[in-house]
């Protein structure tokens, strides 16, 4: 199909809506020491009526075969949190050393309701006559006024930390701490109702900071992993918290006098509930995962960034990251090198306040195993791509701004997969995008 084909109804609707309200106190006393209250409301929303002819398979001759996929959902999540830590110096052996001190709590309610479609309404059809002739333009149905399902879940987390940064020699620093989690799920998710409770969740933060020379440092840490996930399953439930070990090392550069950084690191994590794509969608058409157990992510990453002068800005990096079971890849659709390279430029003289800029991103190649009608499960392969943007600027004064991007500015066509809806489309063409920015 052409890149500009659509496979969505003309009447689709995906809104969503995002509010953050927020305060910190802070209370400072004289011996340096320092105590800090944050806390945070997050509120986020969608309100989705939309249609794709993305079921079945079209039949080359006449385009029949296809249905329709309908999503119709409402939902909600609010988010607050209750931060409370007090930081200030620790004097041992004669040196000055770091303390902080805090705990933490959290709570994310989520809530979804799906609607279905009024029998005795327009538009109640899903079939589609003709794929190869689809145009969206179909009636739009009416959707019945009570909910056909409802969801919510819960989630709870608690916990207190301790971190210290000793300065154990004038070139080598050592960071410990650790943090006690305690976290609850309760769920309702499509008339099952299941609970996930995790107590005294140790999770521990070793590092090592040692100055090679004045500009060069390598360092090292060692850090527990327990992380709450979004990602759900086919039937809509949230995956347990992924839960593991992260260790790292790497060099870290400063040049001119900090004005331009430059690092390497090498990472590897052992992972646990391990989102994986289950190649089918939640019910609210999603993609869906499921957890693995034992996943071994490997990768470097090589970084610069800062000034070149007081006018020209460079940030380029090149990231290596690959994630196995069994020595198995687990994730193929993204890609496991990644090339980026953006620049700005700062003009002066009659073009005072003019910025220009522009870049270029490379993706290695991705594959995924899709079902194919005739010939079952095939391997595609999307080749790899660069992809050229650019932007241009001009600050009228302290308060104005005006910003233009470019996203794909010599409009390559490449492919991105889709496993869980079994194929892949295009990838975004080019985009214009004129922003002003007003600050009172």
């Amino acid at each position: 199909m052409p890149r500009s084909f659509n496979p969505g109804a003309r009447w689709g609707t995906w809104e969503q809506n995002a509010s953050n309200v927020f305060t910190m106190l802070e209370h400072r006393f004289d011996n340096e020491w320092r105590i800090k209250l944050h806390l945070l409301r997050q509120v986020s929303g969608y309100d989705m009526a939309i249609a794709s002819a993305s079921g079945g398979n079209p039949n080359p001759l006449d385009g029949s075969g296809v249905s329709l996929w309908r999503y119709n959902y409402t939902g909600k999540t609010r988010t607050d949190t209750a931060e409370l830590f007090a930081s200030g110096p620790l004097w041992l052996f004669d040196r000055k050393h770091e303390l902080i001190v805090g705990g933490r709590i959290s709570r994310r309610d989520w809530r979804n309701n799906g609607f279905g479609v009024d029998p005795t309404g327009p538009g109640t059809s899903n079939i589609v006559s003709d794929f190869y002739n689809w145009t969206g333009n179909i009636p739009q149905p009416r959707l019945l006024p009570v909910p056909t399902n409802s969801n919510r879940e819960v989630h709870d987390e608690n916990g207190v930390y301790v971190a210290t940064r000793l300065n154990v020699h004038d070139r080598l620093k050592v960071l410990l701490g650790a943090r006690v989690a305690d976290y609850e799920a309760n769920r309702l998710n499509w008339g099952v109702s299941s609970r996930l409770k995790k107590s005294g969740q140790v999770i521990p933060y070793y590092g090592a900071v040692f100055d090679l020379t004045d500009a060069l440092s390598a360092y090292a840490s060692y850090t527990g992993i327990f992380m709450p996930q979004t990602a759900q399953n086919e039937q809509g439930a949230t995956l347990p918290p992924l839960e593991g070990i992260n260790t790292e090392y790497g060099l870290k550069a400063a040049f001119f006098d900090g004005r331009l950084n430059a690092s390497a690191a090498y990472f590897q994590l052992k992972q646990d509930n391990y989102a994986v794509p289950s190649g089918g969608l939640t019910p609210i058409g999603t993609p869906a995962y499921r957890p693995a157990d034992g996943v071994m992510t490997e990768g470097f990453e090589l970084e610069i960034s800062g000034q070149l002068s007081p006018q020209w800005q460079i940030q380029t990096g090149f990231t290596h990251n690959v994630s196995q079971l069994d020595n198995v890849r687990v994730v193929t659709v993204i890609p496991a090198n990644q090339f980026t390279f953006y620049s700005t430029y700062k003009l002066d003289g009659a073009l005072d306040g003019l910025t220009l800029g522009g870049g270029a991103r490379w993706m290695d190649q991705t594959w995924a195993n899709l079902n194919n009608p005739a010939y079952g499960r095939v391997l595609f392969t999307a080749p790899s791509y660069w992809v050229v943007d650019a932007m241009a600027s001009y600050k009228f004064n302290d308060n104005l701004l005006a910003t233009l991007n470019i996203r794909n500015l010599l409009d390559n066509k490449y492919y991105t997969f889709y496993d869980w809806y079994n194929g892949y489309a295009w990838g975004a063409p080019r985009s214009v995008l004129l922003t002003m920015t007003y600050k009172f």
